[in-house]
């Protein structure tokens, strides 16, 4: 029989960082990969068929994909915290301690982390997609402000313990947001379940992680907890939104847009940005649980979601070293595309990128010089069948590639197709096991956390990502 579907698994995005990276942690704790992403069954054949058609038809198929999670703005009224917070705990082994847990901002490398200490991560923020009645201009920043109200107030009038961030940004997810709202819903209270999870899970002792993103964005307030942000992480700053210029109108005249530049209301101010940013509110219901649980706090604050991608890549290369492992493999994951456990499978460095813009392969070709040369680059990049401001070129990617000593490859991305390779889902598994052919042995422990606090101890001059007690 049919197992019934939560009202948390209707609402919440499966195509988004955070689900994708919470189902890379869970799977790896039972021993298992995140194939298919999670949403795609991972086949060579499926990416051939959705990459056939027009490049028209893709953006249509990719557009379908995303309609089919947003839900009713009435199912959103009804979406409780305790919905939430079971549909994430659910994912994780049950009757299972660890030495730590964390909790907070999402960000490929800090699941790294996780999967190196052996510990679960418990998303401070969910994307639930909420549809529209009718289609939007993606340009119509305005109207999009007034769209939602309603359904967003009776929701945080149920969950007090809970905040909206409602996302619009017109350039990355142009596609999506002529169909749909994104509601970017972050917890600023412990609920029950959370609170039953880390009670259960973690010992008198163990240590209560906090990933603290402190990039933020300036939004406008709708009503109390309820937040407006156009734009986000990507190839544009949030300046360029604000105040336009004619790198923005040569954008929407591409585009075929009837603007110039986006109507936007002036902020009210700069808050933790909708899906990284971490909202420090939280952090007083985490400070009073772990006193009275015997648990440290310890937090781990960095200022933009990359800062933590070149630590945690060093962290993979120290402890494959002292696992007899000679890796000079470095596989470069991009947005939601990340796989821990083949990562360690195949002894690869771990290098996450935040999006397929010019800041992250800047960050990446950062990373090659100062600790390569590498023998081995692999490289996967992140589709949203949008020409974005600010995206780097199937070429520049290329020529990162150039810099690996003996193979440089793509994983799962098909050239000729890119940004509008929406077969790079399906690829991407059955590439990175057929083109990276090294195996080794999983490890037979965890990292210990003792061992990552003498590593950061090392650390003490790289100032980007801070480890600081409670």
């Amino acid at each position: 029989m049919k197992k019934p579907v939560s009202l948390a698994d209707r609402c919440i995005a499966k195509i988004d960082s955070s689900s994708t990276m919470l189902l890379a942690t869970a799977n790896y704790l039972r021993g298992k990969d995140i194939s298919g992403m999670g949403f795609v069954p991972p086949s060579r054949a499926m990416a051939a068929w959705v990459n056939a058609p027009p490049k028209l038809f893709r953006k249509l198929i990719y557009i379908f994909g995303g309609r089919r999670e947003a839900v009713l703005p009435k199912e959103i009224a009804r979406l409780s915290s305790k919905n939430i917070s079971q549909w994430v705990v659910q994912k994780y082994p049950r009757k299972r301690t660890y030495p730590a847990v964390m909790i907070g901002s999402s960000g490929g490398a800090l699941i790294h982390l996780c999967a190196a200490l052996g510990i679960p991560w418990l998303p401070q923020t969910v994307l639930v997609p909420v549809r529209r009645r009718s289609r939007l201009d993606p340009d119509a920043v305005r109207k999009d402000m007034e769209s939602f109200k309603e359904p967003a107030a009776r929701f945080l009038e149920r969950n007090p313990g809970m905040q909206i961030n409602q996302m619009r940004d017109p350039v990355q997810d142009r596609l999506m947001i002529r169909q749909m709202g994104y509601f970017r819903i972050k917890y600023l209270r412990l609920d029950e379940t959370y609170e039953r999870f880390l009670k259960k899970s973690l010992p008198r002792g163990g240590t209560l992680m906090v990933a603290e993103c402190r990039y933020s964005w300036p939004m406008s307030q709708l009503g109390p907890r309820h937040y407006f942000q156009v734009g986000g992480y990507g190839g544009l700053e949030a300046k360029g939104y604000l105040s336009g210029g004619p790198r923005v109108a040569r954008f929407l005249k591409e585009q075929g847009s009837r603007f110039r530049r986006w109507d936007i209301p002036k902020p009210d101010a700069n808050r933790p940005e909708a899906e990284w940013g971490f909202e420090p509110e939280l952090l007083e219901d985490l400070r009073r649980l772990a006193k009275r649980q015997g648990w440290r706090v310890r937090r781990l604050v960095f200022e933009d979601p990359a800062d933590v991608s070149p630590l945690v890549a060093d962290l993979y290369r120290d402890w494959y070293r002292k696992r007899g492992i000679r890796s000079s493999r470095i596989l470069a994951e991009d947005f939601l595309l990340l796989d821990p456990w083949w990562c360690l499978r195949t002894g690869s460095i771990p290098f996450w990128m935040v999006f397929n813009t010019g800041r992250s392969a800047r960050e990446l070709e950062r990373y090659i010089r100062r600790r390569g040369p590498f023998n081995e680059v692999y490289l996967t990049l992140f589709a949203n069948s949008v020409l974005g401001m600010g995206q780097t070129s199937i070429q520049e990617w290329r020529s990162i590639l150039r810099k690996a000593r003996l193979q440089g490859d793509f994983i799962g991305v098909d050239e000729a197709s890119y940004p509008y390779d929406l077969g790079v889902y399906f690829r991407f598994h059955p590439d990175l096991k057929e083109k990276i052919h090294a195996r080794f042995p999983m490890p037979e422990e965890p990292l210990r956390l003792a061992q990552w606090e003498r590593f950061l101890a090392r650390r003490e001059s790289d100032r980007r990502v801070r480890w600081l007690k409670g």
